[in-house]
């Protein structure tokens, strides 16, 4: 496999193929920076899997496995190609989005939202997608803030989603 295999495993998520948490921090850094200098907004969506556990406890990680990977290819699918889709943790990933203010963060994900949902009325499905999603926005006017920071916040706007974010209960 040599050296590009190497190289493609140290930039992306070996199993979903996403861009790796690393790569996001040096992109989301770079593209945060240069938003401010811009003057543009920019926004970050971090979205938090629901019940992987459970997914890998009914029906084997094998399949919860399948989740993670069906989960990013749908954002990767819906997203513009400017958008940034990662995954930075277990079941959580991240999304940077430039040049986008609040109110298109929140149209982004409604959008999304929708997708799961219309994903759980294939009932060829044998489990359901949901996700916790929070934003968070730099406006330009603003102080600089940081990747970190920005990450903070829109875990914490996911954080205040209900127990049934989708309302599917």
């Amino acid at each position: 496999m040599g050296t590009e295999g190497n190289n493609l495993t140290a930039t992306h998520d070996g199993l979903t193929g996403l861009v790796s948490r690393s790569v996001f921090t040096v992109v989301a850094d770079h593209a945060i920076r240069r938003a401010h200098r811009e003057g543009e907004f920019i926004s970050l969506l971090y979205l938090d899997l629901d019940d992987l556990e459970g997914i890998n406890a009914h029906f084997g990680r094998d399949v919860g496995d399948i989740a993670l990977i069906e989960f990013g290819e749908l954002l990767h699918r819906e997203l513009r190609g400017s958008d940034v889709v990662a995954r930075v943790g277990g079941d959580e990933f991240a999304v940077l989005l430039p040049q986008t203010d609040p109110r298109q963060a929140t149209v982004v994900i409604e959008h999304f939202t929708a997708v799961l949902m219309a994903r759980k009325q294939d009932l060829g499905h044998p489990y359901v997608l949901t996700a916790r999603i929070g934003s968070a926005t730099i406006d330009p006017s603003f102080e600089l803030g940081s990747l970190c920071e920005l990450l903070e916040e829109a875990k914490r706007d996911a954080a205040r989603e209900t127990e049934d974010p989708l309302g599917w209960e």
